[in-house]
């Protein structure tokens, strides 16, 4: 699907920076869902060989993919982020052998462990009234 490994770990990491930067409460909102849906696609595909095995290396995608996914619910969500948040990721998880992918703890902690990095990032540009203001 991606031809560059680190092309696809900048992803989410270069997405939220340009979130910051340059959208507004209301956009940030609309991107969540279909976002959402496209980590949901991306990570119920089969298995590629396109991408080389790196050790931990898709722990980081893990991670930040749900960095930006709980950093875009929590624009739209809240407080009910987290738990939201936590029970997609135990779905997320345990359907992806279906899809001929493995399930794995180590990528339940890396979702987890991002998806609260994401959401802090957002409680935190709320209190500094940065991002999200009250409409």
């Amino acid at each position: 699907l991606f031809q560059s490994t680190t092309l696809y770990c900048g992803i989410p990491r270069l997405a939220l920076l340009f979130v910051m930067k340059h959208l507004s409460s209301k956009t940030i909102q609309k991107l969540a869902i279909p976002y959402w849906i496209l980590c949901f696609v991306l990570t119920h595909l089969p298995p590629s060989n396109a991408l080389p095995e790196a050790a931990g290396l898709d722990k980081v995608f893990h991670f930040s993919g749900y960095s930006l996914l709980g950093f875009l619910l929590f624009s739209r969500l809240r407080l009910k982020t987290l738990p939201v948040l936590f029970i997609y990721s135990l779905v997320d998880e345990f359907t992806q052998p279906y899809f001929g992918r493995d399930f794995e703890w180590w990528d339940l902690l890396a979702d987890n462990l991002g998806g609260c990095l994401g959401i802090s990032l957002g409680w935190w540009l709320l209190t500094q009234k940065k991002i999200f203001p009250d409409e």
